[in-house]
């Protein structure tokens, strides 16, 4: 009996089965459905003789399925915990077409409805400007962490981008490709908020900037007026109740109102976008 070949293949076999099961995991973390979509191709392809071309056909199944599903199935499950998909229009857009691919999109009519007018007006106090937004929540289950965020469960949370412009004053899209990372630092005089939270232990408060680490600024100038203004109306909006955004970006905008909190040293920094939710 080959002892030595039976051992490999075992080996095998355990490595790939814990590959798949890390797979299926991280599929699951990043869009929510993508493990189970990978479940359903697996037993689609099971009876694939094993080789490269399963391995195609896997591929370009899984593609289908999950595009199929995405575009689909989920807007209408979302349905059955109050939640919708934001579709882009010329005022209110997502900074990344990865949040659109990983179901980040998801929100409460509510939240909806407020992230709509809120864009409208700048759009229309700054004629041109788009509102970049970024995660917002999967669109199943109250309960689903969209992971790294804490929060982001309900619907009734939304990440909405600073406000860049050019040296004209025409407006740019944020430097990170998904709008996370790239953050406005403290300047002289200005509270530290990272170096404090480091302080206290917190040493993954700033790991966000690894997400973008091809992101530069470029041309790009933080628009302080329009940041201003959006983080100004946002006080007028009745049904938002919360924005966290980092203490010295409120300082420098120079705006102060009851809305406006610090998230805590157990979160993320947030000095590259505001987070706002609804009641």
């Amino acid at each position: 009996m080959d002892y030595l070949g039976a051992f490999i293949s075992f080996i095998k076999s355990m490595l790939k089965g814990i590959f798949n099961i890390i797979l299926f995991l991280l599929l699951t973390a990043l869009t929510q459905v993508g493990g189970v979509v990978l479940l359903l191709t697996e037993i689609i392809i099971s009876g694939f003789p094993k080789n490269w071309k399963r391995t195609v056909y896997g591929t370009i199944l899984f593609v289908v399925i999950y595009g199929i599903f995405s575009t689909y199935a989920l807007p209408a499950l979302a349905k059955n915990w109050g939640k919708e998909r934001i579709m882009p229009t010329e005022f209110l857009q997502p900074r990344s077409f990865m949040t659109i691919l990983t179901n980040r999109n998801y929100v409460t009519s509510e939240m909806l409805a407020e992230a709509i007018s809120v864009s409208k007006k700048m759009n229309n106090l700054y004629y041109g400007t788009v509102t970049y937004y970024y995660d917002a929540s999967f669109p199943l289950w109250p309960w689903f962490p969209t992971l790294p965020h804490l929060s982001h469960k309900t619907g009734k949370e939304l990440d909405l981008g600073f406000y860049y412009s050019d040296a004209d004053g025409a407006s740019l899209n944020p430097p990170s490709w998904i709008g996370y990372g790239f953050f406005e630092e403290p300047e002289e005089g200005e509270l530290n908020q990272a170096a404090e939270c480091k302080k206290q232990g917190n040493l993954f408060y700033s790991f966000t900037k690894i997400l973008a680490p091809f992101s530069k600024k470029k041309d790009r100038i933080f628009d302080l007026a329009k940041t201003a203004a959006l983080l100004e109306m946002i006080d007028d909006h009745e049904m938002i109740k919360t924005v966290f955004v980092e203490p010295h970006i409120a300082e420098r905008l120079g705006v102060s109102h009851e809305k406006i909190k610090f998230h805590g040293c157990h979160s993320v920094r947030h000095d590259d976008h505001f987070h706002i939710e609804v009641r």
